[in-house]
């Protein structure tokens, strides 16, 4: 009768610490969880604020130009940020498999043709974008899409 009460206590003791673990475990998973989603909602944020910084400094930039009759420093100001733009489109993977890539990346490519200029002349920028146009060129030559999985 004793050894029966006794593994009765201890069962009824393993389950109470189990529950508790169990219990404890989900708590910390839901909060590692938690905490993992708002760095990286945050680090989204923040990469949006950039992009829009950029944006809204440059237009309003070009802007200024234009209306102060400085056209080729207004398409200049406009032409970085579109360059600019593309690059971070064709280095990212999310980027690459759109259909806006797949859409206006030929456009792109035949307005560099007309007015690129010379390399001696390009921004690093370019040079980046010239690169990746190439790959990108080499891929549809290939026949691989870069929207394909």
């Amino acid at each position: 009768m004793k050894l029966d009460n006794w593994c009765h206590n201890l069962m009824k003791h393993v389950t109470k610490r189990l529950f508790t673990c169990i219990v404890l475990v989900v708590l910390l998973v839901s909060t590692v969880s938690f905490i993992a989603y708002r760095i990286g909602y945050a680090s989204g944020y923040q990469e949006t604020m950039a992009i829009a910084r950029g944006t809204f400094v440059t237009g309003g930039d070009a802007l200024k130009k234009f209306r102060n009759n400085d056209i080729l420093e207004g398409i200049r100001r406009l032409e970085a940020m579109y360059y600019s733009a593309a690059v971070v489109l064709l280095e990212s993977p999310k980027g690459i498999n759109s259909l806006a890539v797949e859409t206006f990346v030929p456009d792109l490519i035949e307005y560099r043709r007309k007015f690129a200029g010379t390399q001696s002349q390009w921004t690093p920028t370019e040079k980046i974008l010239e690169e990746l146009l190439t790959q990108w060129k080499q891929k549809q030559e290939l026949g691989v899409s870069s929207g394909s999985p």
